[in-house]
């Protein structure tokens, strides 16, 4: 089975140290993914002082939407040709608009 893989494919197994170091990769993800789980709803409730079923109607509808296009999304990039590849052309715009939005959110200090 393995005669028809080229020797450039045939990998040995890989060592602790680079398994840690993917692993060490995927914190960021983990953490977004557990403030978002643990502390939203309580945000949004306490904070801003929203009903809690609003909330999490409003969470439901985001994750619904969000479940549908993410492989639309996926599927789209996948097969996206451009000279600049499958995803830069996806990335570079979001990240201009999300760094528009966020400069937007901010307020200038007060002088006093």
């Amino acid at each position: 089975m393995s005669e028809g893989v080229p020797i450039s494919q045939k990998s040995e197994r890989l060592s602790v140290s680079t398994k840690l170091f993917y692993g060490v990769g995927s914190v960021a993800f983990g953490v977004k993914d557990q403030g978002f789980s643990y502390l939203l709803l309580i945000f949004y409730n306490q904070v801003v002082g929203l009903p809690s079923a609003t909330v999490g109607l409003a969470i439901m509808i985001a994750l619904i939407f969000d479940s549908f296009l993410d492989p639309i999304m996926g599927q789209v990039s996948d097969n996206w040709r451009s000279r600049w590849g499958r995803r830069h052309p996806f990335m570079y715009p979001t990240s201009c608009c999300g760094t528009r939005r966020r400069v937007g959110r901010t307020r200038p200090c007060s002088s006093t």
